[in-house]
């Protein structure tokens, strides 16, 4: 089966499952609610309501176009369905009390009429922001747009079947002295007239439950959320724009990808970080390899290919390194390296792609080719910082010889560090980096440090990696939560026994006025109670309150979970009388394994 065989039978599966996805929409629309399907309609700010998800227009003509044009395709198609394996969703009732003044959902409405991969300029999008160091006086702004013929040149290529069609995207988050609120605004021409949609999401901060969940693919708590009302699957980050649906793709979480997904949660929303959507993010995934296969075919069947990939404005060069072009890199490269630097919508060069793939061929090929390794996309990443969430060593050593840059920080202030700490699983990753001078205390913007990213995803190699080159267990960042604190909410009992053999002062404060007792009667169990043991507590106070004038033992009261034998644990951990003892976490799986044999 040639390429572009292969690459039609992917776009007809991506086709087939958003069509099969807009049907269920659409069929949940019309049982949940008397407005026509894809209205959402006007809610007050404490109304109680179903998440919008269908298309919502201005123009009730267009739309009911549009539905006619997609039921259409399904009808023709979509008795080939069950060959792929393809289930409708299950609807997800949620309700949430974040809207303001209005909540208008909204689904990125068709645009391609044209070859997926034309290179065409009419195609090309072109994004702008407002500097980020007026956000905090301003709020944030971003523009993209493609297709409009006042400011775009005509088609540049012969085979260009037909020009893009007219596309805006705007979103402004307001300064937080003004409005905890992004809105969002996407306009488009149709044959019947123009269209458009508005949303209005909540800002919420780094520490958000919402966020925690999806990365760690929390599905009880993502459902719990938005049952009750207490978020929404299109919460955006307050200064950056990034949604759960973003860190759930970053994290690999598939079942969270689908909940939010279900909850209505728009995979075309830009942030302004980069300007990437999180169907930007999946494909980028998709191309990385980084994926299992079962994990790719999941991830392509939830984001469409065509909407993603005709505004990347991709060249021959990220056209062979994605594999969606049969020419040799080599050749192409003799023929000519005029666009060997280009980079794509989201400011990706061709050797950021090859490093984030671990394609080593490539990215020799390229540098010898003149490519420049510390060109940063519009996030400010470096191709280091993709080749370092790897595991493939080399990419990062030649990038390193290249003269990149290991301190080089992106627009959140994160180094390849980061990215190693919080995507690779290999240490010597970290290691490499380390060694050519990277920072093992780099703060990025959320106060955040490398091994601050390892309990995520549980990398308890990269974490033993950075404490060896001096990183700090302790260190306390804006989110409300040091490494420490979040192996023990995430009851990352390995990295927990790391940090304690490794020593650190139990003293250290938290903000809020809590102590670490509080933390650990928050959200530890038996197990890690136990592990606390051989931490000296006697000079952490326990009868001070935090700022909601609860004391550690209050907070262990209300847990849901609470028990005697919890309180127990928590009790022997904290006694004065309690022996000092050095009982490792293997020692003790081994003493449960015999008292559960016994």
């Amino acid at each position: 089966m040639s390429v572009n065989q292969k690459l039609h039978q992917a776009e007809l599966r991506d086709e087939i499952a958003q069509q099969k996805y807009f049907l269920s929409r659409v069929l949940q629309e019309i049982t949940s609610s008397a407005t026509p399907p894809g209205v959402a309609g006007m809610v007050d700010d404490n109304a109680s309501m179903q998440v919008p998800s269908s298309l919502v227009t201005w123009s009730p003509t267009a739309c009911a176009i549009e539905e006619k044009e997609y039921m259409r395709g399904v009808e023709q198609r979509i008795y080939d369905a069950p060959s792929l394996g393809l289930a409708l969703p299950k609807p997800l009732e949620c309700k949430t009390d974040t809207a303001t003044g209005f909540y208008v959902g909204a689904q990125q409405l068709a645009t391609i009429s044209c070859d997926l991969h034309c290179i065409c300029v009419c195609h090309k999008e072109r994004r702008m922001r407002t500097p980020q160091a007026l956000n905090s006086f301003i709020g944030a702004l971003f523009v993209s747009y493609s297709g409009l013929p006042m400011l775009m040149q005509g088609c540049n290529q012969p085979s260009c079947n037909a020009r893009s069609r007219p596309l805006v995207y705007v979103n402004y988050v307001f300064p937080q002295w003004v409005l905890a609120r992004m809105m969002s605004l996407v306009a488009t021409m149709h044959p019947s007239g123009p269209i458009a949609t508005i949303k209005v999401q909540r800002t919420v901060p780094s520490e958000a439950e919402l966020f925690t969940f999806a990365k760690l693919g929390n599905i009880e708590g993502l459902v719990n959320l938005f049952k009750d009302g207490r978020a929404s699957p299109n919460d955006v980050h307050y200064i950056s724009g990034v949604t759960a649906l973003h860190f759930a793709v970053a994290f690999q979480r598939i079942s969270a990808c689908k909940l939010l997904l279900q909850a209505g949660a728009d995979p075309f929303l830009c942030s302004n970080k980069g300007g990437a959507s999180a169907a930007d993010k999946a494909w980028s995934r998709i191309f990385s390899n980084t994926l299992s296969p079962e994990g790719e075919r999941e991830i392509r069947l939830m984001f469409s290919q065509a909407e993603t990939m005709e505004r990347r404005n991709f060249t021959t060069l990220h056209r062979i390194i994605l594999g969606l072009c049969d020419k040799p890199l080599e050749e192409e490269l003799r023929l000519s390296t005029a666009e060997v630097n280009a980079r794509d919508c989201l400011g990706r060069t061709a050797l950021s792609l090859a490093a984030e793939k671990g394609n080593t061929e490539s990215v020799s090929l390229l540098l010898a080719a003149g490519a420049h390794p510390s060109t940063t996309a519009n996030s400010g990443t470096t191709a280091l910082c993709y080749a370092a969430r790897t595991s493939d060593l080399t990419c990062v050593s030649l990038l390193i010889a290249a003269g990149a840059e290991v301190r080089s920080k992106t627009d959140w202030d994160q180094t390849a560090l980061h990215y190693a700490a919080a995507h690779s699983t290999d240490r010597r990753n970290a290691q490499l980096l380390l060694e050519a001078g990277a920072d093992a205390n780099a703060v990025d913007r959320d106060g955040r440090t490398p091994l601050g990213f390892t309990p995520i995803p549980n990398h308890l190699e990269i974490a033993a990696c950075l404490l060896e080159y001096g990183a700090h267990v302790r260190s306390i960042d804006e989110t409300m939560i040091d490494p420490l604190s979040l192996s023990i909410e995430t009851r990352r009992y390995q990295l927990v026994d790391l940090f304690i053999t490794h020593g650190f002062d139990p003293t250290t404060p938290l903000p809020k006025s809590q102590t670490l007792l509080h933390i650990i009667a928050a959200f530890g169990d038996q197990k890690m109670m136990k592990l606390f043991q051989r931490v000296p507590f006697s000079c952490v106070d326990m009868n001070k309150a935090n700022d909601d004038g609860f004391t550690a033992l209050a907070l262990l009261r209300r847990r849901e979970d609470f028990s005697s034998a919890l309180f127990s644990a928590f009790s022997y951990f904290i006694s004065a009388e309690a022996p000092m003892g050095q009982e490792t976490l293997d020692e003790m799986d081994v003493w449960e394994d015999a008292a559960e044999f016994w």
